[in-house]
């Protein structure tokens, strides 16, 4: 081992990639006193990094910059293949991987739901602690803070839920937990979280949990980025669908659920909690409901919200709406649509946000067919204008951004909603 130290040594900008967390235990003292400016990845499991977090700060002796696997971004690869780059590590035969990143949850997920002996020792778990009402409750609550990426923070949200230390109420069913932990091996992973919380819990039970946890929250008027963290992904529709089942059950059932979570003055208060309802309305397929939400989620909009997701789903909303012949599309929708789209234009250059903006554009031509004749002379430029800078700026990207978002066929479409404009003019 000594022998490999005094070789990093002589390296100006080594970087050191450590497979396992134990092998880093042992190895990095020696390599922080003689290699000092070497820089390190390891890999640690979620459910390590939960219980030692303190253990791992004080080992590698700096701020550490995580990269969860769990829930992998395309930005976060991106900002690890910069990194790469600089510190002289060849990465960018890997970015053609990029595209392929939604597979990742699929397929780890796929794993768990075809693994019998896993389904039948979760299944055990969740039976025997269902004679237990605080132990389940204890379990449901660890999950979601597994499954958001928050259980080394919640000690504290999850004991005002409880009243109780979630952990020392499972006590007696560690063997069973164990059981479980040999044979998915990931009991930390947000994705094993999911698998459980889809196939072993209630949605209503889910649901319960969920509001509690999002009401102790709003009594903190979240005072720090953790809370926020929280009450953001608590609230996120998309999830909730997920794990409450993905049909039009779990839809009504989350829907239920904001109805209840509305009467709660903070929440109800917050331009987040609006949009998700919005969200929710456009999964019904109900878009003038959708509309109607997504205009109060923008009059509780402040200075410490940007209301960039707002935007585009406002911009898709109402070109489905527009796009329903026989709707009211009055002065007031509009003018929105026109507000909605000019942001969105200028979101095209941000990678973060593309892909809302590609989906919203994309409902675009059906708008257009239905309503370019009913569009004044000003409001048909002024919508040729916006669609044209779009299509432009969709042009002017990358091929590597125009593989990976299917930018081409959206500004395909953006173009024939342009079309649909001149014919009528």
């Amino acid at each position: 081992m000594m022998a490999e130290v005094e070789y990093i040594s002589g390296i100006k900008r080594a970087v050191i990639l450590f497979d396992d967390y134990t092998i880093s235990r042992e190895a990095l003292p020696a390599i922080r006193q003689m290699a000092p400016e070497a820089s390190y990845v390891a890999t640690i499991r979620s459910g390590t990094l939960d219980y030692r977090s303190k253990e791992v700060s004080k080992l590698f002796g700096r701020k550490l910059a995580t990269l969860d696997l769990n829930w992998v971004e395309r930005d976060e690869f991106q900002k690890f293949d910069n990194w790469a780059t600089q510190a002289g590590v060849v990465a960018s035969e890997h970015r053609e991987g990029y595209g392929q990143l939604r597979h990742i949850r699929e397929f780890i997920l796929d794993k768990y739901e075809n693994s019998q002996i896993l389904r039948d020792r979760v299944a055990g778990l969740a039976d025997a602690l269902k004679t237990d009402r605080s132990a389940f409750r204890s379990f449901v609550v660890l999950m979601i803070f597994r499954h958001i990426g928050e259980a080394h923070q919640s000690d504290m949200i999850a004991y005002r839920v409880l009243g109780y230390d979630a952990q020392t109420s499972m006590v007696d069913f560690a063997d069973l937990w164990g059981e479980v932990s040999d044979e998915a091996g990931t009991v930390g992973s947000s994705i094993f979280s999911e698998f459980v919380i889809a196939n072993f819990v209630d949605a209503d039970d889910l649901l319960r949990i969920v509001e509690e946890i999002v009401g102790a929250v709003s009594e903190e008027r979240r005072t720090s980025k953790r809370d926020d963290a929280i009450f953001a992904k608590c609230l996120n529709f998309g999830q909730l669908y997920r794990l409450c089942g993905g049909d039009d059950a779990a839809t009504d059932a989350i829907v239920s659920a904001y109805d209840r979570l509305r009467k709660n003055a903070f929440v109800s208060d917050q331009p987040l909690f609006w949009l998700q309802v919005a969200i929710a309305m456009t999964a019904k397929e109900d878009y003038r409901r959708a509309w109607e939400y997504i205009e109060v989620a923008y009059s509780k909009v402040n200075k410490d919200f940007e209301p960039y997701h707002i935007d585009t789903k406002a911009l898709e909303v109402l070109f489905r709406l527009g796009a329903i012949q026989g709707e009211k599309f009055g002065t007031k929708e509009l003018r929105g649509l026109s507000h909605a789209l000019e942001r969105c234009v200028a979101m095209i250059s941000n990678d973060r946000n593309r892909t809302d903006v590609l989906r919203a554009l994309s409902h675009s031509v059906g708008f257009f067919q239905v309503r370019a004749a009913e569009l004044s002379q000003a409001d048909s430029v002024r919508m040729m204008v916006y669609l044209g800078k779009a299509s432009q700026q969709l042009g002017n990207l990358s091929a590597e951004a125009r593989a990976y978002q299917g930018t081409d066929e959206v500004k395909a479409l953006v173009d024939a909603a342009i079309n649909e404009i001149k014919s009528v003019g």
